[in-house]
């Protein structure tokens, strides 16, 4: 077992060092309305702390036993390891809540060592670097499995590393006396996991990749624990393409939630789903919208269901979120909602929930993956209620919540100074179990509460200059408002793009002279219609039945179906001609920019079709030494290269191809790291494609066989408003003139809006990326700004899909 917690108080020296205190003004400026700022220095709870500590119960919701008038009292268990302290391991700390929602102790204490888990009789040669936990309601133990690996340092570590023969050990913890049991290890040595407790014994749901699947099959595993072995009770494989565009990374197994003590939900990254009848051992996998699949959010830990609601809680970081009831009859789980953001502070640590009981619930964060300048971890202990309102089907809408109580304390990680850049901290799991022996006096001091929290500094001129503005009274920026740069390069005048709406596809204009966004109207009109017909229902994610190509002041648009004319558009004069098609009866798959030249796919690659003057196809059948040409396509997106070459990716592989048409040869792109997304910039060495916070820039290396991309650089924006579906972005580079050392682009992201709205807001940006020029003569993109940002309104019946831009 590890040593107990030093529970000395910190020094004022050891606090004035800690750096993640020090900007109060975040508490206001990124955490949502009505949540108040702590810190050592300062907890708060509402004034009114007489109020009945009533828990507002329903039927099925049961509460602890209690004597007649004593509030009841919960433990609340915090797990964490340090890998890279040989003597730390699993230490589970906890506090108690009272049935008001109260923490018990004062603020900034160490929390209360429960007890230790350590490797047994290794001579510290291996640890337990990361924890799960589920409390068992049956025997009333604390069941923990700990990942087992070398320790940092040791002789055996890239050996056991290689050979991967350790297996997670399980142990059962009674937690009134804390006496601990060996269980037998799991039966896995790969893979992510979690603990769960359900219908009263505990699962194991393990997710890994296939063996031999080199990115494209993970399975999930349920194991029960049955007496003093490890049954396999059922498993599924499912596809899963691993991408820099979609998803949300980490491990592939990322929460769960317990739903009426009868069924898991468990929640994997890219937002896939999966539910387990613990009676039956049914696991199926939960249907979701596929048109809206990036608005999920995986599940992480153990999330919270509460029936009256029927809603499920979980923190992602530092937000709250809900998820509705698993909907009944097939439908898709509808998107989450987010209610509040409870700290400011996303990019220091992560925060998890418990449910004490009745509508409280307890949130708990820690700063984990960055160091503040401590020895110890700060914990953020907040007690709260969802509020919410009843929409008119009569279901609860949360919207808020009320703070019951929020404190500060530390956590005792065993060091004597603070880590340094390089530190294996994990904040493994929260758990309550119940507390029946502990008594709790309505008398206890809880220190200050609700006093206003300043920064670890004395002067005024220590503060941070966003803290200082703030006490000086300078208005904080309305919600969406961010600093612009100055735009340094020419710009072209006119930025293009086209909404393909129903039916119709409809061309609007922006002014975009100085890189400023300026528009004849808050809602904005098309400067030309077009009838593009389409004869079936298209989906985001597939291929579109109308392309658009722009030359110049031209614009060619050009049907998937040889059944349809094809538009020449004179984009200055507003005007267009039809012409009639001139090609065999083959559906295009994909159009595009190569070079001087207009080129065309179908479903595989096994041909290439050229656009001539006179509006006839020539066909051309393309070679290969390393593409399989025969190979089916579905193009997520393509970029022009120039100098006659162009490139695209797969969106069924993940792969990538690039075909030269003066050799009329096909090369594979390797590796692939991500797909690109509709229409591509390629400038300076680099591709620059959508992803759905921002952009990703690609360097492309060849030889005179081989070409490769390097890993992306992320462009974020600052600008929020530009999020969500990649499908919906599309932009251009604005730039007249040669690239220096900056390269402006303009985004437009037309935001999923469903039916019957017909307004449908639009957010467009242009951006300045700072470029850096290489040792191979390319040009680095270093840094995004903001030059100008816009948010205005198209109105229209049915989706509008905001596809293809140009500038001019």
């Amino acid at each position: 077992m590890a040593a107990a917690a030093d529970l000395r108080p910190a020094s004022e020296d050891g606090q004035r060092k800690c750096r993640l205190f020090q900007c109060f003004c975040c508490w206001n400026r990124c955490c949502s309305p009505g949540i108040p700022r702590i810190g050592p220095r300062s907890e708060y709870s509402p004034a009114d702390t007489s109020a009945p500590y009533g828990l507002d119960l329903r039927s099925g919701e049961e509460e602890e036993e209690e004597e007649e008038g004593t509030p009841p009292l919960w433990s609340v268990l915090v797990g964490c390891t340090s890998a890279d302290h040989p003597s730390h391991n699993l230490r589970i700390h906890h506090f108690r809540v009272t049935g008001t929602g109260r923490v018990i102790g004062h603020n900034n204490d160490h929390l209360e060592l429960f007890c230790g888990v350590s490797p047994i009789d290794d001579n510290k040669h291996t640890v337990f670097p990361v924890a799960r936990a589920a409390a068992v309601a049956a025997d009333g133990n604390l069941y923990i499995i700990c990942e087992h690996v070398p320790a940092i340092g040791s002789s055996g570590q890239q050996q056991a590393d290689e050979e991967k023969v350790f297996h997670p050990k399980a142990f059962s913890l009674n937690t009134a006396d804390k006496d601990l049991s060996t269980l037998p290890p799991l039966p896995f040595t790969r893979g992510s996991w979690e603990a769960i407790s359900a219908c009263g014994k505990l699962w194991v749901p393990l997710v890994l990749v296939k063996t031999g699947s080199y990115r494209g099959t993970w399975r999930l595993i349920v194991y029960e624990l049955n007496g003093d072995c490890w049954l396999e009770v059922n498993s599924v494989e499912f596809p899963y393409k691993p991408s820099w565009e979609r998803g949300y990374r980490g491990i592939s197994l990322q929460g769960y939630v317990v739903l009426d003590s009868r069924f898991i939900l468990l929640s994997c990254s890219d937002s896939i789903f999966f539910l387990f009848e613990c009676a039956s051992g049914e696991l199926s996998r939960v249907v979701t919208d596929g048109t809206r699949q990036s608005q999920y959010i995986p599940i992480t830990g153990k999330a919270v269901h509460v029936k009256r609601d029927e809603m499920i809680y979980f923190i992602r970081g530092t937000k709250l979120f809900a998820y509705k009831d698993l909907p009944k009859s097939g439908k898709p789980l509808a998107t989450p909602i987010e209610i509040a953001t409870i700290w400011p502070y996303d990019e220091e640590g992560c925060g998890s929930m418990v449910h004490l009981g009745g509508r409280i619930l307890c949130a708990v964060w820690i700063n984990m993956r960055q160091s503040c300048g401590c020895a110890t971890r700060h914990a953020l202990i907040t007690t709260l209620r969802v509020t919410g309102i009843t929409d008119e089907f009569g279901c609860f809408v949360p919207n808020g919540v009320d703070i019951l109580h929020s404190t500060c304390r530390q956590i005792d990680m065993l060091r004597i100074n603070a880590p340094g850049y390089t530190y294996y901290d994990t904040f493994c799991f929260l758990q309550k179990c119940q507390d029946p022996g502990a008594k709790f006096d309505p008398s206890y001091d809880l220190s200050e509460m609700g006093g206003f929290y300043c920064p670890q500094v004395e002067k005024f001129s220590e503060m941070p200059t966003c803290c200082r503005e703030f006490l000086n009274g300078k208005p904080e920026p309305a919600s969406g408002v961010i600093a612009l740069d100055f735009c340094k390069m020419a710009t072209r005048s006119d930025f293009y793009f086209i909404c393909q709406v129903d039916q119709c596809s409809l061309l609007y204009q922006i002014s975009t002279k100085g890189g400023k966004l300026t528009f004849s109207d808050k809602a904005l009109k098309a400067v030309l219609h077009l009838d593009t017909e389409r004869f079936r229902d298209v989906g985001v994610n597939d291929p579109p039945e109308w392309y658009f190509v722009h030359r110049g002041s031209t614009l060619d648009v050009i049907p998937s179906s040889p059944d349809c004319n094809h538009y020449v558009v004179d984009v200055e004069r507003k005007s267009y001609r039809l012409y009639k098609s001139k090609r065999s009866k083959l559906l295009f798959s994909a159009v595009f920019r190569a070079g001087q030249y207009v080129v065309a796919l179908c479903d595989t690659l096994q041909y290439v079709y050229v656009l001539r003057n006179n509006f006839q196809w020539r066909r051309q059948k393309t070679a290969s030494r390393s593409v399989d040409v025969s190979q089916k396509v579905k193009v997520s997106g393509f970029v022009d290269l120039l100098d006659d070459r162009f490139m695209i990716s797969d969106f069924d592989t993940d792969e990538s191809f690039l075909f030269d048409l003066k050799r009329w040869e096909w090369f594979s792109v390797s590796p692939s790291f991500g797909l690109l997304s509709g229409r591509c910039i390629f400038a300076e060495g680099f591709i620059y494609t959508c992803s759905n916070n921002g952009l990703y820039a690609y360097e492309l290396t060849c030889d005179d066989t081989s070409y490769s991309l390097d890993v992306p650089i992320m462009l974020d924006f600052s600008w929020k408003y530009i999020c969500g579906n990649r499908r919906f972005l599309s932009f251009d580079s604005i730039c007249k003139g040669e690239i220096d050392d900056s390269i402006v682009f303009c985004v437009v992201h037309g935001h999923e809006t469903e039916p019957p709205s017909t307004s449908h807001t639009l957010a467009t940006t242009t951006v300045q990326v700072k470029l850096l020029e290489t040792a191979l003569g390319t040009k680095m993109p270093v840094r995004l700004d903001h030059v100008d940002i816009s948010v205005s309104s198209i109105v229209q019946k049915g989706w509008i899909l905001t596809n293809y831009a140009f500038s001019v």
